[in-house]
């Protein structure tokens, strides 16, 4: 039974779905009983298990077969379909992501699709498209597409394509082919502590 929050209101239509603002039916977290949030398309959509603080909040959006659970976050116009939010996630500033699964990391004003992005950050105006991030970071304009990144950092615009497989380096403002692995940088032990923290305390 969802004792936590209903469909407010006749709704709205978004991307040919029609979407329905959640109200709290109870308090938790920073959310008060009566607060109305965002935009869901059904109940599947927000978990409503108990002790399950996830919220979709202010003008977001969730369709499809997104879930958001484990305590995650939609916020701040952002848009999500068909994706899975998972161990304390948070998706914000206008970030659309699709087709995603995104477990203990954070999505701001970036794109994602096709994706798999686990203890990791993308914030900045960046696409991660067909590619898999593990306790890494995409920032500052970069891009990452059919590839895979473990440990590693994209900043200043990089540029990551067919099939890399970057491991403990840090990209600058460089294109990297996967045929060709132009970039050689290497992550210092500062780098990767900062990593390390970052991914722990996403997880709390």
């Amino acid at each position: 039974m969802n004792d936590k929050f209903k469909l407010w209101g006749g709704g709205k239509m978004h991307d040919g779905r029609k979407v329905f603002r959640v109200q709290a039916l109870k308090d938790f977290n920073d959310v008060k009983k009566g607060e109305k949030g965002g935009y869901i398309e059904s109940e599947d959509n927000l978990s409503f298990k108990d002790g399950d603080v996830s919220w979709v909040y202010d003008d977001s959006i969730v369709y499809g077969k997104s879930t958001i659970t484990g305590n995650s976050f939609v916020d701040k116009g952002a848009t999500v379909k068909d994706s899975r939010l998972e161990r304390g996630s948070r998706v914000s500033h206008h970030a659309q992501i699709e087709h995603t699964r995104v477990t203990a990391s954070e999505i701001q004003n970036s794109q994602t699709f096709y994706a798999n992005i686990n203890e990791s950050k993308v914030l900045h105006e960046c696409v991660v498209k067909n590619t898999r991030l593990e306790n890494s970071s995409v920032e500052n304009g970069s891009e990452i597409y059919n590839s895979k990144m473990t440990n590693s950092r994209l900043v200043n615009n990089a540029r990551v394509t067919r099939g890399a497989d970057l491991r403990n380096r840090v990209v600058d403002g460089e294109i990297v082919n996967g045929q060709e692995e132009k970039a050689k940088l290497t992550l210092s032990t500062d780098d990767l502590a900062d990593l390390n923290e970052s991914s722990q305390s996403l997880q709390q």
